[in-house]
């Protein structure tokens, strides 16, 4: 488990890097509309963590999985191929890119469910490997503007043959598939959660690439570089923290309802805002960094969304699908309000860290009622 638990927080580490990477090597206009591309992409990922836990419920005998990594195998060799055969716009890429994602993930919950913990974690560091490798060397015969589009659905090319290796290998027969009750509750949850870790860091880039001007969307792409960060660290610690909840929901709960955790946000906000323009100009050589104030508001503003990931997280762990379902649907209400009114950055941010406030202080107080509800007699008046 230490050792799937190393390889996954590498991979989260690569993965960003990949973008560090992109930000320097690419001009501002191309890392903006890459940033925008990734963003959209999401909408598949979520896809790809429903199909994962999906297999974990619907486990392939030995005979059909050879069948499925057999068209699995053909349509990983048929990507690697395409780049070098024909010319494909960004869409097309995004459409191959995702339907890779879908595939590789469900060659992640077949190993998932025979408890192939290593050769998942291997499979998730390979692909985060091979995407920086095809997007930083020059692996490709492409521009390095393309070569970064490409490296998303290529990256998943070794990582299908290894995951191939990983399920062959095991001769075992996956166990028997869970009532279908139990199935519709984790389609629910997974949803919820695969819909937040997928947009939570990139719903904000599409807002903003439909609502502020190119100088401003482009420079908006490089601010997220900062706020991302904060969420894909709480991301790997999300997946540590799971276990315990399931194991115990009451005690998880109540460190989630810690109000120092509000302070916390704002404490991590306020020293990426002091140290994110040196990042920036000196480590990452960029021409030009976001204020003070824009990094501040933004980190702010991702704190509260990661809080918010980890109350989501609890209340699917208590089978509380329902209020999850809303709370994620309250931090989204800001989106068309966002698209109607189109503010600048700064009131942007000012005004998702007041909602996002609140809609944290409603669900903590549900969260709250809800355990006190469930520790009390059953007879009691």
């Amino acid at each position: 488990m230490k050792s799937f638990v190393a390889l996954n927080f590498v991979a989260g580490f690569l993965h960003y890097l990949f973008l560090v990477v992109a930000s320097k090597q690419l001009t501002t206009e191309n890392f903006s509309a890459l940033s925008a591309w990734l963003a959209f992409l999401s909408f598949a990922f979520i896809g790809s963590a429903v199909l994962q836990y999906l297999s974990c419920f619907v486990p392939l005998s030995r005979r059909h999985i050879k069948i499925f990594i057999a068209a699995g195998l053909l349509y990983a060799v048929a990507v690697a191929l395409l780049p070098f055969a024909f010319t494909f716009d960004h869409t097309m890429i995004g459409v191959l890119a995702g339907l890779m994602a879908c595939v590789f993930g469900i060659f992640l919950g077949q190993a998932q469910v025979r408890l192939l913990f290593l050769g998942l974690g291997a499979g998730n560091f390979m692909v985060a490997l091979a995407k920086l490798l095809f997007g930083v060397a020059p692996l490709l015969a492409l521009p390095s503007g393309e070569r970064y589009f490409w490296a998303v659905p290529m990256a998943y090319v070794p990582g299908v043959l290894l995951m191939s290796f990983v399920l062959l290998k095991h001769r075992e027969e996956a166990p028997r598939t869970k009532g279908t009750g139990q199935i519709k509750e984790a389609i629910v949850s997974t949803v919820v959660l695969g819909a937040g870790s997928a947009l939570f860091p990139q719903f904000e880039l599409m807002l903003m690439r439909t609502t502020q001007s190119t100088d401003a969307f482009n420079a908006f792409a490089r601010l997220s570089l900062f706020y991302k960060a904060i969420f894909f660290v709480f991301l790997i610690f999300s997946q540590w923290l799971l276990p315990y909840q399931l194991r115990d929901p009451k005690r998880a709960g109540k460190a989630l309802s810690d109000p120092r955790l509000y302070a916390g946000a704002v404490a991590l906000a306020g020293a990426a805002a002091l140290l994110g323009p040196l990042v920036a100009i000196y480590a990452l050589r960029w021409a030009e960094s976001p204020s003070h104030l824009q990094i501040f508001l933004s980190c702010w503003n991702m704190g509260l969304l990661t809080w918010m990931f980890l109350l989501l997280q609890d209340l699917c762990a208590k089978r509380r699908n329902l209020p999850a379902v809303l709370a994620l649907g309250g931090v989204f209400v800001i989106a068309p309000a966002q698209l109607l009114l189109g503010l600048p950055v700064i009131y942007y941010f000012t005004a998702a860290i007041l909602w996002n406030t609140f809609i944290i202080w409603r669900t903590v107080t549900f969260a709250d009622e809800a355990n006190l509800k469930s520790s009390l007699p059953l007879n009691a008046a």
